[in-house]
């Protein structure tokens, strides 16, 4: 839901963005970034408030089974879908920069401790394992995007 709500706001400014990166107008392109940032918290804010006190009904009602012991590990998955969210924007920076091989090697590393991690995650907490080690995967590519931005940006300074 987050990522949709995001790719409505989003998906119109690609090419701006790209205009703006070309031209070198460096100073709009991160303020363009940072808006995108605070719409992805607040359509996550508003999906966690929502979650919080419809979540759990609507989707025990769509799936016909009750899903009351579910809402903690809903809402962390919700908190990853914020971060997937922004992921995707610096995806789409770092593609406007021309750095894929690098989101590559960030989509590679995560992938692998995904592989590694899930099994024991699941194992020992269950499905609140897997929920949290989704969002900590979706912060740990955040980071590594942010990373691979911040050293673009340190070149043309």
């Amino acid at each position: 839901v987050i990522g949709l709500l995001n790719g409505f706001i989003f998906t119109p400014i690609i090419f701006r963005l790209s205009m703006l990166w070309n031209e070198k107008n460096i100073k709009v392109f991160l303020r363009q970034i940072g808006i995108q940032t605070l719409y992805i918290i607040g359509i996550t804010a508003i999906c966690l408030i929502g979650a919080y006190f419809l979540g759990i009904p609507v989707l025990s009602l769509l799936y016909n089974t009750d899903l009351t012991l579910y809402k903690e590990e809903l809402i962390v998955l919700l908190v990853g879908g914020g971060f997937l969210a922004w992921s995707g924007i610096l995806s789409t920076a770092l593609t406007i920069m021309r750095r894929q091989k690098s989101m590559l090697i960030c989509y590679i590393i995560v992938a692998v401790l995904a592989l590694s991690l899930s099994g024991i995650a699941v194992r020992t907490y269950k499905m609140m394992g897997a929920a949290v080690l989704y969002t900590v995967l979706m912060v740990f590519l955040c980071l590594c995007f942010g990373t691979v931005v911040i050293r673009e940006l340190q070149k043309i300074k």
